[in-house]
C-alpha cells in the first residue's frame, strides 16, 4: 500500500520543465502580432508547474490602450500645476475618451476579433474614460488567441509563461488582458 500511493503521489507531483518566454512579432499560426507587457505573479515558480486543464473557463478582461499618451500627461500636468491657464479644468469621462481613447471602429475590430477566437463576450464598457471587453473562453481558446501558455503552478492558481499576443493591426488599441493570473476555482 505505502509503495502504491508513493507511486500515485509522484504522478500528481510530476512537473514540466521551464521552457523560456514565447518572443517574437509572428505567432505559432504565421500571423503578424505585438506582444503586450504583462505582469507575472510573484512569490510563484512558474517553471515548477502542473499542466492546465485545456477545457476550464476563464474570465479575462481587454482594456484599451491610452492614444496620445504624451498630450495626455501633458494636460494632466497643466492642470494639476498651480497657476497654470488650465489649473483645476477637469475633463469629464467622455472628452477624455474623445481625445485619448480608441474609436468605435477600433473597439467593435476587437470586439469582433474576440468574437472570431471563439470567445464569449461577458461585458463591455464603450466611451468612457475605462473602456473595456470582458470575455470568458476555455484556457485552450486563450493559449490559442494569445500566444501564450498557462500553467498551474500550485494548486487552484494558473498564470500565463508569456506575455499575451495580440495581431499587429491592435498596436497602440489594446493596451492589456487582465485575469491571466488566477487564484482559486475556474468557472
Amino acid at each position: 500500500m505505502g509503495l502504491a500511493l508513493a507511486l500515485a503521489c509522484a504522478g500528481c507531483a510530476a512537473v514540466q520543465p521551464c521552457a523560456p518566454p514565447r518572443t517574437g512579432n509572428v505567432s505559432t499560426t504565421g500571423e503578424s502580432v505585438v506582444r503586450l507587457p504583462h505582469d507575472r505573479p510573484t512569490g510563484m515558480e512558474l517553471c515548477t508547474y502542473h499542466p492546465t486543464p485545456e477545457d476550464k473557463v476563464i474570465q479575462l478582461e481587454l482594456e484599451f490602450a491610452m492614444r496620445n499618451q504624451a498630450e495626455f500627461n501633458q494636460l494632466m500636468q497643466q492642470i494639476q500645476a498651480p497657476g497654470a491657464p488650465k489649473h483645476k479644468e477637469w475633463l469629464t469621462p467622455e472628452q477624455i475618451h474623445e481625445r485619448f481613447g480608441e474609436t468605435r471602429a477600433q473597439f467593435d475590430d476587437v470586439k469582433s476579433w474576440l468574437q472570431s477566437q471563439g470567445f464569449t463576450i461577458t461585458g463591455e464598457n464603450y466611451g468612457g474614460s475605462s473602456d473595456y471587453i470582458r470575455f470568458k473562453g476555455t484556457i485552450g481558446q486563450i493559449e490559442k488567441a494569445f500566444d501564450i501558455r498557462i500553467v498551474s503552478p500550485e494548486y487552484d492558481h494558473y498564470a500565463s509563461m508569456d506575455d499575451p499576443a495580440v495581431p499587429a493591426r491592435f498596436n497602440g488599441v489594446i493596451g492589456s488582458i487582465d485575469g491571466l493570473e488566477v487564484e482559486g476555482p475556474l468557472y
